[in-house]
């Protein structure tokens, strides 16, 4: 790899540590990732479009750099590669990070990379899961006996986010930014700064996977999150859209995914299944929570336990 990088980019670092398929080095106090392209072509083209603004360097996202041919991707035994550098020493991400809004871009432009339109995007993930209901029934049972709850949730999740969009008005701080596929606490500030994780979507978007990792890996408490919360701005808007994206329930389809395309065994999906009840007393906590700060459109099944906190044991 250290001929390939110094051929195409004129780079020659003393080591180059591979991670799984990435080649991480750091050269004169830049840091870079060689890594294969994971995204649609068409979707690179506009990202690569994006990388083009000017304002962009003044941003807080890794830069796609040319190769010796003044192309964005190197193309190595059939396979798209791209060199990210980030002139920010990596560490793990904190909260503040999600909040760094980067609107200086006519988003608009991007139509491709856009996800905001929530409900259409979650209609047809539901339609595609009770499409493969009958054909996951004998392979992946637990799959097929759990599924009815979580596109329950996503169905819940689509009417609710309906609701807010109908009801509550957008503030200014409301519009979309350059937010992130997914997000996971524990990411480090390149992983979450890499331009090949950018979507279009409102900010929501970023803090609600934030929060769910912290749950899923069992790693937040009240008071983290409460102080989170008051971090946000106070739009009703956008904490009804924060509050609609934790009722869909994207890590189980983000599992339920690998699992019927083979990538992990089926039995990780009790992972997510074994926790329900507690994600319920999560979203219950969330809730109220939220309406302590700002109003948001009522969810009747979270007041059937108006007592969120849990009893000491």
């Amino acid at each position: 790899m250290n001929n390939t990088i110094s051929y195409y980019y004129h780079l020659y670092p003393e080591t180059i540590i591979k991670r799984k398929k990435k080649y991480i080095f750091e050269y004169h106090q830049v840091y870079y990732i060689f890594e294969p392209i994971t995204r649609p072509l068409n979707e690179m083209e506009e990202i690569l479009r994006l990388n083009e603004y000017s304002s962009f360097y003044n941003s807080s996202i890794g830069l796609i750099e040319k190769n010796i041919e003044g192309k964005y991707i190197t193309i190595l035994n059939n396979k798209y590669y791209v060199l990210i550098s980030n002139r920010t020493p990596n560490r793990r991400i904190y909260f503040s990070d999600l909040l760094v809004v980067k609107d200086f871009i006519p988003l608009n432009n991007f139509m491709l990379l856009k996800r905001n339109d929530w409900v259409n995007l979650w209609s047809k993930k539901n339609d595609y899961f009770e499409y493969q209901k009958e054909y996951i029934k004998t392979k992946f049972p637990i799959l097929y006996y759990s599924l009815d709850y979580y596109i329950g949730l996503s169905e819940n999740a689509i009417s609710y986010i309906g609701q807010v969009e109908r009801e509550m008005k957008p503030s200014e701080r409301d519009h979309l930014v350059l937010a992130k596929k997914r997000v996971h606490y524990n990411d480090n500030l390149h992983e979450f700064q890499s331009p090949l994780n950018i979507v279009i979507d409102y900010k929501e978007r970023d803090v609600s996977e934030y929060f769910k990792s912290l749950f899923l890996d069992d790693c937040y408490n009240e008071e983290e999150i409460i102080n989170y919360l008051k971090e946000l701005p106070a739009s009703g808007f956008g904490m009804g859209l924060l509050m609609g994206r934790m009722l869909f329930p994207s890590f189980y389809f983000d599992l339920y995914e690998k699992i019927v395309n083979d990538v992990i065994p089926e039995k990780e999906i009790y992972k997510i299944i074994d926790k329900s009840d507690d994600y319920e007393y999560f979203l219950r906590f969330i809730y109220f929570e939220i309406n302590k700060i700002i109003k948001i459109p009522r969810i009747d099944w979270l007041h059937k336990d108006v007592v969120y906190k849990k009893e000491a044991s």
